[in-house]
């Protein structure tokens, strides 16, 4: 919703397409690395990282609510100042779901070789066809609700969302908590 909340604005699409575009997706890239480096090389626990991301992926929404009820016309003069710190936070957000991304499909690997050996594949991919049709389906719906309430409302909403996710990392099972990667 970002890119479009700008060029919506009247921000340059391609300096928008670049940004959140090119730059974003390698930005993501790079932070899918990290979550693999975090949990391969430096030992992390994928729920711990998870935990981390979820309590910064708030912060960085309530950022954009507060860039979007201040960038107003009035505020016309200081157009590239927003325009750079939404760019940042948008960049930074892309960034954690990278590590996201990484660290949930290593969650899920986990919990398919903890199934029986005649299911393991086809669990893995269930829960990885799950996973891209949530995306999928908040995507579609969030376009229409966005043009009837407002791009403010809508970032409102996802940053509740994102706060909901918090108490369900928190009652995750021990064993995903705990992950013993010598256990198979």
């Amino acid at each position: 919703m970002m890119p479009l909340f700008l060029v919506d604005l009247g921000m340059a699409s391609y300096s928008v397409g670049f940004w959140t575009g090119l730059v974003g997706q390698g930005v993501s890239i790079f932070g899918s690395f990290i979550g693999g480096w975090l949990i391969s090389v430096f030992w992390y626990k994928p729920h711990k990282v998870l935990t981390c991301c979820s309590i910064i992926r708030p912060i960085l929404l309530s950022c954009f609510v507060v860039l979007i009820a201040l960038w107003t016309d009035e505020n016309k003069n200081s157009d590239h100042f927003y325009y750079v710190c939404v760019i940042l936070c948008y960049l930074l957000l892309l960034l954690g779901s990278g590590v996201v991304t990484t660290t949930t499909f290593t969650l899920m690997m986990y919990c398919s070789q903890r199934s029986p050996s005649a299911i393991q594949a086809s669990h893995y991919t269930t829960m990885a066809t799950v996973e891209v049709l949530g995306k999928l389906a908040f995507s579609i719906v969030i376009g229409q609700f966005t043009d009837i309430v407002g791009y403010l409302c809508s970032f409102s909403l996802f940053v509740v969302l994102s706060i909901i996710v918090i108490p369900v990392l928190l009652k995750c099972p021990v064993l995903l908590v705990e992950m013993d990667r010598n256990k198979r």
